[in-house]
């Protein structure tokens, strides 16, 4: 893919080695700006980001309409295909999400995004503050406090 064809668009995009396998999944409000990133100014990169430049074939793109959007289609495809240069998000079971069912307005915790109305936020890998930010957003906007029993 030539990347002056790249749209500035929010979206995803992913990076294929030679033989077409997904090695890494990553998530922008500007897709031209973040993947042209990868290729200039090389000598402040990592050395795992350089190595998986080396490795890079071709690169795929989503575009999506929000960065939001963006982030949760990032979260599905790692989750989907567990690319070996994603590595924060390879226990993908271990983050959380803010849940605000636009229905019922009730916000929750949660460990999954479903396919339904609701609102997520995340995801998030500090379990205990999560709560705290549910509080404070309950109070905030004075929504109903339903505990499960």
């Amino acid at each position: 893919m030539d990347i002056n064809t790249i749209p500035k668009s929010p979206g995803i995009y992913m990076m294929k080695d030679y033989q077409g396998n997904i090695i890494y999944v990553g998530k922008s409000k500007s897709l031209k700006d973040r993947v042209k990133s990868y290729f200039i100014n090389s000598n402040n990169h990592s050395r795992k980001i350089k190595r998986m430049i080396k490795n890079i074939d071709d690169i795929s793109i989503i575009t999506t309409d929000t960065e939001l959007d963006a982030l949760i289609l990032e979260c599905e495809k790692i989750h989907e295909i567990r690319p070996m240069y994603n590595t924060l998000m390879k226990k993908y079971e271990n983050y959380r999400y803010i849940k605000i069912d636009k229905e019922k307005l009730i916000i929750d915790v949660v460990s999954y995004i479903k396919d339904d109305r609701s609102i997520y936020f995340g995801p998030y890998s500090m379990d205990k503050k999560l709560e705290e930010i549910k509080m404070i957003i309950i109070d905030l906007f004075n929504l109903p406090n339903c505990k499960k029993i």
